[in-house]
């Protein structure tokens, strides 16, 4: 969190503003850009962007540029014969890793995230931005400057800013700092602040797309957008693979351009505007983004808690019953939510008309946890209450009812049942499973409370996850036997998960991060005997067995949980540990089919 007397001058931290793309809007912007970002910042000034060829008209403009004049360092490319951007796609593929990019393009059309790439037929200058991204890292790598600066702040020339930009220097290795808006079901590509031991990383998306075949592109970062991804989503789903933390800051910025400016945006032509104090008009490109910045002029950023993903109320499952409450919050789920509503919970004693319960069936903990997860995101869909019972009927596999009882974390309130909606227990979670997208069913907000929910539980029976492995990313994977080692049952046997499979699944996570030069731990939980696992340990060091049984069920329950990285099987065992997981969670897609919908946001191997 920033603290008092944040624009202190710190020597020992220095700061690079890159400006990219183009300068355009520079006669509108550029002394708002010098004295609400430069200065206060105490920054260095870099220029990553095109240009008209030499000998053309145009190219005396920028002889004259502010931009230019003021810039420590200029990384500047001749602008590309038709607006294609795709030459240095195609280039970068060729020097780089011996392929055509262009070869596959066109298994990308109607994506807009390669906007000014041809082939592509792509609206949008996408593709560009991400070039510009490629030719910034290359800039950085070339003069030497992760030696010299220790934040990087890349933007665009157009922006007019309504207060100081926000101290960069409590930005920490791990985190990218990015302003609220603009994100279009994704992260702005407009604005974003890294440290120095993440810009080489993050910078990397255009190495990303030409690097792999267009079905490995679709699958790193594609697959969990939405149709017609574009760059805002792809950058979400990069920084996710990176591991890298989004913290949101209040937009004090707005896009603008010159009204005699022939560049005009790919999307809006612009709103027409009177800018205050100076007397000039210009066009909004967005006029939302004017009136958040306009609410945050003069932002006093000593006084400002980053709206940060940790920075979750951890007290609204205690919440009373009445007018539903409205969280100004982001969470532990990696996206942008200005206003998160939580479900209301029933008390004792309390009145409520609106409401959803569960009638009780045999199951294990997984499924029945299903079933109150399932309830809660119903209850959010429809805006009722949630009048939680708890488990009465005796678990399936030896589970201790009164341990799991106190896990979910939920009072109960018995006497509300006759007066709610019910539903089997697990009714509701077929019902969303088929008839509505789990991934919107299940939203972040459902999935946070849920989670702080069960934390809470944790913390009352004092149970602690197994220890993580300290010199490498810890992942965790969850392998069903027990019932379904022999079973003779084919419904229980279909659940059966080989070793193959799981290996399989193993061995494109470890690959992934070894790429990325990060080790991996392997902590497997399951049921049985060390021998019934010979085939797995045998085949690597990195890997630790946690055979914990009925008995340590909650503490294995927990240690999926709050894994980094979760590989899943076919149970909804694992299903409940993936929804509260808010790392990377993977499962099996072909054997998935007959069992579970997977949430958005786990990746199918």
């Amino acid at each position: 969190m920033p603290k008092k007397n944040s624009f202190r001058k710190n020597i020992r931290k220095k700061t690079l503003v890159i400006v990219m793309a183009s300068t355009r809007a520079r006669s509108i912007v550029f002394l708002n850009f010098f004295k609400y970002v430069i200065e206060p910042l105490n920054a260095d000034l870099a220029l990553a962007v095109s240009r008209p060829p030499k000998g053309s008209a145009l190219r005396a403009f920028t002889d004259v540029d502010s931009y230019f004049k003021s810039a420590k360092y200029v990384w500047a490319i001749d602008d590309p014969y038709n607006d294609d951007f795709g030459v240095f796609f195609e280039e970068t593929a060729k020097r780089c890793y011996n392929r055509s990019f262009l070869d596959g393009v066109r298994h990308f059309r109607g994506q807009q995230w390669l906007g000014l790439v041809k082939g592509s037929k792509n609206k949008g200058s996408s593709g560009c931005l991400i070039f510009f991204r490629w030719l910034t890292l290359q800039g950085i790598l070339a003069d030497g400057l992760l030696n010299r600066y220790t934040h990087f702040v890349l933007t665009r020339s157009d922006h007019l800013y309504t207060s100081v930009h926000p101290p960069v220097h409590h930005l920490n290795p791990g985190e990218v700092w990015i302003p609220l808006g603009e994100g279009y079901r994704g992260v702005t590509d407009r604005h974003t602040i890294f440290h120095r031991d993440d810009i080489v990383r993050a910078l990397s998306l255009l190495d990303e797309a030409v690097r792999y075949p267009p079905v490995e592109v679709d699958k790193r970062l594609l697959s969990q957008c939405k149709k017609r991804p574009n760059l805002e989503q792809v950058l979400q789903r990069h920084y996710k693979n990176l591991n890298l933390t989004i913290v949101w800051f209040p937009r004090v910025m707005y896009s603008v351009r010159d009204a005699d400016d022939a560049q005009a945006t790919h999307w809006k032509e612009g709103f027409p505007q009177m800018l205050p104090n100076d007397y000039i008009w210009a066009k909004l490109k967005h006029r939302e983004d004017y009136i958040d910045a306009k609410k945050n002029a003069h932002f006093n950023w000593s006084q400002w808690s980053l709206i940060n993903e940790r920075n979750v109320e951890k007290e609204l499952f205690k919440s009373e019953i009445g007018e539903l409450q409205t969280f100004n919050k982001n969470n532990t789920f990696g996206f942008n939510v200005k206003h998160c509503t939580f479900v209301k919970l029933i008390r004792e004693g309390s009145s409520q008309q609106r409401c959803v319960t569960l009638k009780q069936r045999p199951d294990g903990f997984g499924m029945r946890y299903m079933g109150v997860a399932s309830a809660i995101a119903w209850a959010a869909h429809t805006k009722r209450a949630y009048c939680h019972v708890g488990f009465e009927k005796k678990l399936a596999h030896g589970a201790n009812t009164t341990e799991c009882n106190a896990a979910v974390g939920f009072n109960k309130a018995n006497y509300c049942r006759a007066r709610c909606e019910k539903g089997k227990d697990g009714h509701f979670n077929q019902t969303l499973n088929g008839t509505y997208n789990v991934g919107t069913m299940f939203s972040g907000c459902v999935r946070l409370q849920l989670r702080y929910a069960f934390e809470h539980g944790m913390s009352s029976l004092g149970i602690q996850p197994v220890e993580p492995h300290s010199n490498a990313i810890n992942v965790a994977v969850h392998i069903r036997r027990g019932d379904v080692k022999n079973a003779n049952n084919w419904h229980k046997a279909r659940r059966f998960l080989p070793l193959s499979k799981t290996l399989d699944m193993m061995n494109y996570v470890e690959e992934k991060y070894l790429q990325q030069g990060k080790n991996v731990f392997f902590n497997v939980f399951s049921e049985g005997k060390e021998k019934d696992f010979g085939d797995l340990i045998a085949k690597r060091r990195n890997i630790r067995l946690n055979l914990l049984g009925n008995d340590g069920m909650m503490k294995t329950f927990y240690s999926l949980v709050v894994a980094k990285t979760l590989i899943l099987t076919t149970s909804g065992f694992s299903w409940s540990a993936g929804l509260l997981n808010s790392g990377e969670v993977y499962y099996p897609v072909r054997e998935w089919r007959l069992h579970f919908q997977p949430h958005d946001t786990w990746f199918g191997i």
